[in-house]
């Protein structure tokens, strides 16, 4: 349903700018006439894009409002610059925590159906329902260009998920990009595993704070097993708890495109590790894993030690996971394995002082692969018992910096490629990089509340959109040799086509299969670090 006013009104704008081709000295004098028009006052950050756009002699591509209670006349003013005839380069539009209504996203949506240029929609925190949902999911299925689709923070009735189920399994869907964390899924997971088994487009899959549960974690299973283009995908806040993620995990023994999984904050606990582990032992291509803010305690570290020395991760989430002076020396010893590991989170968790640390920076002496070791140094460091112990302690903080930064000269000498195949082609893509600016070699410092951390960025051709939903994100590690503060109404439509069943996860394996032999000699700076420090000694082999 796309009305015929909104229509006609964006026509007769278009006519004023047709042959300016988007210079933005023209949209912008067709904003302010469109205000006035509509007795709008023109939004500031529209005004002041335009205005730089203009200085730069850059063409308008991306519309952003945020944080900005909308009308409807305020919306009617600003859609006349989304239509092609009016602005052929814009390439996004973000109306984000705007309290946008389904009537001003009606003229939003009238005008994006006249662009063939707008690739990216986000819509988030906003209050929108299933209305507004329905409308989307009628330009995806009529093959609108749309590549990145951002509703998170909004929640939508069964209606609206089923039409973007059926837009999802439509042969003309392009997106790639997908994020509906905090929409109310969760009851409708089998219908997305469904839609999503016949699509061929979305990499990236934003699921978080659905609350879908161990009940749900089958039709999570499900979406990994039978979507072949799935790259990276968030399940963070979910509740999964450990038989959720042991559903989840048991796929990637086949799996072969998933590259980013984020398991934050989903009531996880030492027993569901060492089945984790052994589906990584099995697979080839993650290369991200986000399991931060669960509680592992030095209980996992056996587990831990056994993701590191055997998966092929480049990047490992572990902040506020209850990792206290064992763990961390078992997780130095892993690190004078790992051939791969670049990057690894370790924020807010206790490691034993100064002692585990100590332990990290003996391991990095050998590891020759990680380039960003993130910790707490602040805290760490204020809990120092005097001027000469501190002394101390910044002297290893140095080291590891420098650790770093010598594997990240070594690997820019040497660029970190493999050859890992790309879902629907036969050629060899280059590993993402780890979270972060590619040149990371930092240790993230930070004493605030662990917040969730980015998920890697799919390898697609979309408009990059904002950082990652649902809840704030932390900052990237980035310091090159210094620390540094470490993204229409209708009858509901029918559901897709049955989804394909997959096994149940098999049962745990046990500790010692999660052990390969140990390299000798590669762990004795580790223990003696240890022993020094006195919390006992590293972790059995």
């Amino acid at each position: 349903r796309l009305s015929s006013f909104y229509q006609m009104e964006l026509w007769s704008a278009e006519q004023a700018v047709q042959t300016h081709f988007g210079v933005a000295s023209e949209i912008l004098k067709l904003y302010q006439e469109s205000c006035t028009t509509r007795h709008s006052t023109p939004n500031e950050n529209i005004l002041a894009d335009l205005n730089t756009c203009h200085a730069r002699g850059e063409p308008y591509c991306t519309l952003q409002i945020r944080d900005t209670s909308l009308s409807l006349p305020d919306c009617l003013a600003f859609s006349a610059l989304i239509p092609s005839r009016a602005n052929p380069y814009l390439t996004t539009i973000e109306v984000t925590a705007c309290s946008l209504t389904d009537e001003g996203a009606d003229s939003i949506l009238s005008a994006l159906s006249q662009s063939s240029s707008v690739t990216s929609l986000i819509l988030s925190c906003n209050s929108l329902t299933s209305t507004s949902l329905a409308l989307i999911a009628a330009l995806i299925e009529q093959g609108h260009p749309l590549r990145l689709l951002d509703l998170s923070g909004q929640t939508f009735d069964s209606q609206g998920h089923l039409a973007l189920c059926r837009a999802l399994g439509s042969p003309d869907c392009q997106l790639q990009v997908l994020r509906m964390s905090d929409t109310g899924a969760a009851p409708h997971m089998a219908d997305y595993a469904r839609a999503l088994q016949q699509n061929k487009t979305v990499a990236n899959l934003h699921l978080g704070d659905n609350q879908i549960g161990p009940g749900g974690a089958p039709h999570v299973a499900a979406i990994i097993h039978g979507c072949p283009s799935l790259m990276a995908l968030d399940l963070r806040d979910n509740n999964l708890q450990d038989a959720g993620v042991i559903w989840v995990t048991e796929t990637l023994r086949t799996n072969a495109t998933l590259r980013s999984l984020i398991l934050w904050k989903n009531k996880l606990t030492h027993g569901c590790l060492t089945a984790v582990a052994a589906a990584l032992n099995e697979n080839a291509t993650l290369l991200n894993l986000d399991l931060g803010n669960n509680t592992f305690g030095n209980q996992g570290s056996l587990s831990l030690k056994a993701i590191i020395r055997n998966s092929k991760l480049i990047t490992l989430g572990l902040a506020s996971c209850g990792i206290a002076g064992e763990g961390a020396v078992a997780l130095a010893e892993a690190l004078t394995e790992t051939q791969t590991l670049v990057r690894l989170d370790l924020r807010h968790n206790e490691l034993g002082g100064h002692g585990g640390v100590l332990a990290l920076e003996r391991a990095l002496q050998i590891n020759h692969s990680l380039q960003s070791l993130c910790l707490d140094v602040e805290q760490l460091t204020e809990a120092t018992k005097n001027a000469a112990e501190r002394e101390m302690f910044s002297q290893v903080v140095q080291r590891i910096l420098t650790h770093c930064h010598r594997n990240f000269n070594r690997a820019e000498r040497r660029p970190l490629e493999e050859d890992l195949p790309v879902p629907g082609a036969g050629v060899a893509t280059p590993l993402p990089q780890p979270a972060g600016p590619p040149s990371t070699v930092s240790m993230a410092l930070r004493a605030a509340q662990a917040p969730q951390p980015e998920p890697l960025p799919a390898p697609i051709a979309a408009p990059a959109g904002p950082a990652a939903p649902a809840g704030p994100e932390p900052p990237a590690a980035s310091a090159t040799g210094t620390a540094a503060a470490a993204a229409a109404t209708g009858p509901a439509p029918a559901a897709p086509a049955a989804a394909a069943p997959i096994p149940a996860p098999s049962p745990a394996v046990s500790e010692a299969a999660d052990e390969p032999p140990q390299v000798k000699g590669s762990r004795s700076l580790v223990s003696l670090a240890a022993r020094l420090f006195g919390f006992g000694s590293p972790s059995p082999s």
